[in-house]
């Protein structure tokens, strides 16, 4: 994986919108680096789209560029849903933009290892047709 800064114009992969919540933990290494002083932030989150190369995830809180993450996605289900239950990624920062005064972030992360099983697991799933939902179902969810 390059650790060089991707432009966002040039987008490698095409991106799918999706409608997952998700929790985040950062890398071991990190972990003194960056601390969530409110558990309960850490799973409020949202992953709003996913490509081959990444994932996009709304939070209420900023995350730092090149922080390393492992995001788990809570109640993954497929299209036929079927539930697979929750699993985990492992991503770094790549940009990170307040796009709502709530305040709303959006994180840009891409995948440490793209190959990974669970990775390409959830880039399928988020992919297939029937993964994408209405925006309303994660407002129900209670998620920003």
């Amino acid at each position: 994986m390059s650790h060089d800064p991707i432009n966002a114009a040039a987008r490698q992969f095409q991106r799918h919108a999706t409608q997952y919540r998700a929790r985040i933990e950062p890398h071991p290494d990190q972990a003194e680096q960056f601390r969530l002083s409110y558990s309960g932030f850490s799973d409020d989150l949202a992953v709003v789209d996913v490509s081959a190369g990444g994932l996009a995830l709304h939070a209420c809180f900023f995350v730092p560029r090149n922080l390393r993450l492992a995001v788990t996605i809570l109640e993954l289900k497929t299209a036929d849903g079927r539930q697979l239950g929750d699993i985990t990624v492992r991503a770094v920062v790549r940009r990170c933009v307040l796009v709502d005064y709530k305040p709303t972030y959006q994180v840009g992360l891409q995948f440490i290892d793209p190959t990974g099983t669970d990775e390409k697991m959830f880039v399928q799933v988020a992919t297939d047709a029937g993964a994408i939902t209405s925006a309303g179902r994660l407002e129900a969810a209670g998620v920003r």
